[in-house]
């Protein structure tokens, strides 16, 4: 069974496309088989797909909110891992995801409305453990953030950490991150030559990738 990593939010434009995308594109380029289930109506990653520039290894499917979970379970006996990307208001899907997953990753940009929807997203997944009395992990991932940390950015991550939620990595506010849906592909295939700081942003993506990593190995090891 491939490893499933769920990327949800309670709202829309926390970057859920842009991290599941991001992830896709780091698992991409260290040889594993990625299936992105887009389960957001807006279909951004399905459209991204239907341009024809995304890796060989990287494959995206449209699920509807009611087949969320049905997905998830045929892409796992299908590839290395899926990522699936939750529509912000579908909570039905966010559950499922989540239920299904071995972490969720709550994008927030760094702003109190995004977090207090991250924090309310958090509050589902764990009515969810309640109900089903069993752990299900997530962890934030900052999104845009700018290039110097503010006082108002340390007061959000103390806010997120007194809800008992972990942070697991930051990614920063940069042109290549818009730059994969201008061009329709992962980071690992845009030209360095058209995109600013791409190596800045192809280390992050390492990154992300290795404490999305580390984290499911904790989790499995702790069970």
């Amino acid at each position: 069974m491939g490893a499933v990593v769920s990327v949800c939010s309670s709202k829309g434009g926390a970057g859920k496309s842009t991290l599941s995308l991001i992830l896709a594109g780091a698992l991409e380029a260290q040889g594993y088989s990625v299936r992105i289930i887009d389960a957001d109506p807006a279909g951004r990653l399905v459209k991204v797909a239907e341009a024809g520039s995304l890796p060989d290894g990287i494959s995206v499917t449209k699920a509807l909110e009611r087949e969320v979970s049905k997905a998830i379970r045929a892409a796992a006996d299908e590839v290395d891992c899926v990522i699936v990307d939750v529509a912000g208001t579908a909570n039905l899907a966010i559950a499922a995801a989540a239920g299904n997953s071995d972490l969720t990753v709550v994008p927030a940009n760094p702003s109190a409305p995004d977090v207090m929807d991250a924090v309310d997203t958090v509050e589902l997944i764990r009515d969810m453990e309640e109900t089903s009395r069993r752990k299900h992990p997530y962890a934030l991932v900052w999104m845009r953030v700018p290039q110097f940390r503010s006082r108002e950015m340390n007061t959000l991550e103390a806010t997120v950490r007194g809800a008992g939620i972990p942070i697991l990595y930051s990614i920063a506010n940069r042109t290549a991150y818009q730059a994969m849906f201008s061009y329709s592909t992962t980071l690992q295939n845009l030209d360095a030559g058209d995109v600013p700081n791409l190596d800045k942003a192809l280390a992050e993506s390492t990154g992300l990738l290795d404490a999305v990593l580390d984290m499911i190995k904790q989790t499995a090891d702790a069970a």
